[in-house]
């Protein structure tokens, strides 16, 4: 079981990943997500990535990163990543594993 302090240093290095993500898409596939970060910095990481999933940017970024063959810089996939796991809840990973499955992402 996650002690409150475990989960808030895993929450804090979600929050740092998410935004190496962010700076990646940029550098990688030249593209910025605009909306991400506008919710990074309202919401913080974590609470960013759980609402993010599910709007129409997120989409686009999805399809763009999809295209690019960088399903790897995507939200879903920082999110199912085995150490942030224990973070969502299994309706969120449940969903990204689908999205990521649905189109033939397999983590290196």
């Amino acid at each position: 079981m996650m002690t409150e302090t475990n989960t808030e240093q895993l929450k804090k290095l979600f929050h740092q990943e998410i935004i190496d993500l962010y700076k990646m898409m940029i550098k990688s596939v030249k593209y910025k997500p605009t909306r991400l970060m506008d919710f990074i910095n309202k919401y913080g990481g974590y609470e960013a990535a759980v609402k993010y999933i599910s709007t129409e940017s997120n989409v686009q970024d999805f399809a763009i990163l999809w295209e690019k063959e960088r399903l790897d810089l995507s939200v879903e996939a920082l999110i199912t990543k085995e150490k942030y796991r224990e973070l969502f809840s299994e309706e969120i990973l449940s969903f990204c594993d689908h999205k990521l499955k649905e189109y033939s992402y397999a983590p290196n």
